[in-house]
């Protein structure tokens, strides 16, 4: 018994020990505001910029330079800044920008860091940024195509036009996108988190979550949105598309500051009530769980399903 004894007390001087040179010899604990990594590249000739980054927040934004720079910065221990490996590659008229994070064993770090990357404002022809595991936000950008991907992580996007598509997806996380413009589609997708769009413009917008709220405020052109378990709402100055509206648990409510002059409305609902306050609006089929029916000639056409769950138009 006493040898057991003697074997753990040796085990924790050994720690004690082994802890101690490890404080004396590293900054693992020596926390303060670790010294930025910066790189810059031209943009000259450059029409599509990509951003691969494996564990690590990320802004985006416009800057007022000619350069391209990319800087990681924070506050913690060296390992949290000098860890993450940066750099910029030039592909033909491709720009690439990655960092990815030493995660060896014996690897620590605390505190936390971002990567921020200002693009100079030009014609590029596609940006896309493709986040593994952190937050990602981008603001005042322009291209012919906007792409967003997180694995991880919240997204938000400000103040971005896209002269074709803007698609953001997100594995896990809430999406947040405000006065954004596409002129052909923009498609928003989430695996599990909140979709909150403001002020968005685009010939078609289709907004997905399998499983988070909707919430829609001011937009423009057609909708297609779907919930499998998450309320929609879709708030408006007035109706400028179709709409299809599908939710599996939820309920959907939509409304118009302006009272549509023409739509044709189409409901089928399993377990909720669907109502229609519209003055003007003409009923073909009226129940519980089924509307149909029209004001003026029809020209836009709403199309609701709910499984379990009420829809309300007003």
């Amino acid at each position: 018994m006493k040898k057991i004894i003697y074997i753990a007390l040796a085990l924790i001087l050994i720690g004690a020990i082994g802890g101690l040179i490890v404080f004396q010899t590293t900054d693992l604990f020596q926390t303060s505001k670790a010294s930025a990594q910066t790189k810059t590249a031209s943009v000259n000739g450059i029409k599509k910029i990509n951003v691969d980054v494996s564990s690590l927040d990320v802004e985006v934004k416009k800057t007022n330079r000619d350069q391209l720079s990319a800087k990681v910065k924070g506050w913690g221990n060296k390992q949290m800044i000098q860890g993450v490996k940066l750099a910029i590659n030039k592909e033909g008229d491709a720009l690439h920008v990655t960092a990815v994070r030493n995660q060896s064993f014996f690897t620590f770090t605390i505190g936390w860091s971002k990567l921020i990357i200002e693009v100079p404002e030009q014609a590029y022809n596609q940006i896309t940024v493709d986040v593994g595991s952190g937050d990602l936000s981008i603001e005042d950008l322009q291209a012919g195509h906007l792409s967003l991907t997180s694995g991880s992580g919240d997204v938000t996007a400000k103040n971005n036009k896209s002269r074709g598509n803007f698609i953001v997806q997100a594995s896990s996380g809430d999406i947040d996108m405000q006065h954004n413009q596409a002129q052909n589609e923009a498609r928003v997708s989430a695996n599990s988190g909140d979709l909150d769009v403001s002020d968005l413009t685009a010939k078609s917008t289709r907004l997905e979550t399998a499983s988070g709220d909707i919430d829609v405020l001011r937009y423009s052109g057609s909708l297609i949105a779907q919930a499998n378990s998450g309320d929609l709402d879709i708030e408006s100055h007035q109706l400028s598309g179709d709409i299809d509206a599908q939710v599996a648990s939820g309920d959907i409510d939509i409304n118009f500051a302006q009272d549509p002059d023409a739509l044709s409305v189409d409901y089928r609902g399993g377990s909720g009530e669907g109502t229609v306050n519209l003055d003007g609006f003409l009923y073909k089929e009226k129940t519980d769980h089924l509307i149909i029916g029209q004001k003026g000639d029809g020209k836009y056409k709403i199309r609701v399903r709910t499984n379990s769950g009420d829809f309300n138009l007003q």
